[in-house]
């Protein structure tokens, strides 16, 4: 598990690819969020939340990142 400390509102991300009917995909979703993430080692980045369960989706009333 990842801790996510913000949001960020970015590039488009699908989690699909764009000529596929959505009968071959029911859970295809597309967003421009993105989670600031930190891995245990101190390593950060951002991570697409189309790649996050949709529980997690949203923005988890996390900031948005300074």
């Amino acid at each position: 598990m990842l801790p996510a400390t913000c949001t960020v509102v970015g590039e488009r991300m699908w989690n699909y690819n764009l000529d596929s009917p959505v009968a071959h995909n029911p859970h295809r979703v597309e967003s421009e969020l993105w989670y600031r993430v930190t891995w245990p080692d101190g390593r950060s980045g951002y991570l697409s939340e189309v790649y996050l369960e949709p529980g997690s989706r949203g923005g988890l009333g996390l900031p948005a990142c300074s």
